[in-house]
């Protein structure tokens, strides 16, 4: 099957979407590489943090953080079903799950939620 990064999906067109959802064990950073713009343009991700799933594709929560840190500002986590706040940065949110063996549910958003 032929693959495409986002953004030579949407090479021509902006996204008619404001969420985008990310849930693929460990490969949200290869994701992003290939989203730079994409991810620009939208208003909120919501995404599954595995700190061992990113191991397994060869990437870390640090890079991670940086990446989402430069496309959102607020942070949310995901606790049965409801938005918390994450206090600090969005970078802050994502690198505190370091040395987690759990998988964590984020809300991300350039702008905070009302």
């Amino acid at each position: 099957m032929p693959a495409v990064s986002l953004d030579q999906w949407f090479a021509e067109t902006r996204p008619a979407f404001r969420l985008a959802v990310i849930d693929a064990e460990g490969a949200e950073s290869h994701i992003i590489d290939g989203g730079e713009r994409t991810f620009a343009a939208i208003e909120c991700l919501y995404t599954e943090i595995s700190p061992r799933a990113l191991a397994r594709q060869g990437r870390d929560l640090g890079r991670l953080a940086e990446q989402l840190g430069r496309h959102f500002r607020h942070a949310y986590r995901i606790d049965s079903g409801v938005p918390v706040v994450v206090s600090g940065t969005v970078a802050d949110a994502v690198l505190a799950f370091a040395g987690s063996r759990e998988v964590h549910n984020l809300l991300l958003s350039k702008a905070a939620l009302g």
